[in-house]
Order: structure tokens, then sequence, then C-alpha cells
């Protein structure tokens, strides 16, 4: 029997994923006044680090992304 392999990422990519280093995630949180009060949406969240950033700040925060491999 052969042995299972994870399933490969789509041949094709919409747009490069480009991390955004996190002092710069912080910058454009304040630059933004996000507080608790806030919700904050992400399109094209890629790993979520914005969202994840904003909720630490007690915001909500909603990350979306149509690429599952990302």
């Amino acid at each position: 029997m052969p042995e299972a392999t994870a399933p490969s990422p789509p041949r094709y990519i919409l747009a490069p994923y480009v991390p955004t280093p996190p002092e710069v995630v912080e910058r454009m949180l304040d630059l933004a006044g996000v507080t608790a009060a806030d919700t904050v949406y992400d399109l094209g969240c890629g790993d979520g680090r914005i969202a994840i950033a904003a909720a630490q700040r007690g915001a909500r925060a909603v990350g979306v992304d149509i690429e599952a491999h990302w």
C-alpha cells in the first residue's frame, strides 16, 4: 500500500504572500487607532498576523482569505 502524502498546493497563485513585519503591523494599528471598541476586518489575511495583533489589543478581528494553503 502506498504511503499517504499531503495534498500539494495549487499550481497558480493569485498574488504572492508577503508577510508584514510585526513592527509595521503595530504601526498600522496605531495609525488606525484600533482599540477594544473596534472590529477589524482583514481581507486577504494570509497568516492572520494583523487580525491577531488587533485581537491582542482587545478588538474583535475577522481574517478572510480565499487561499486555503496560506
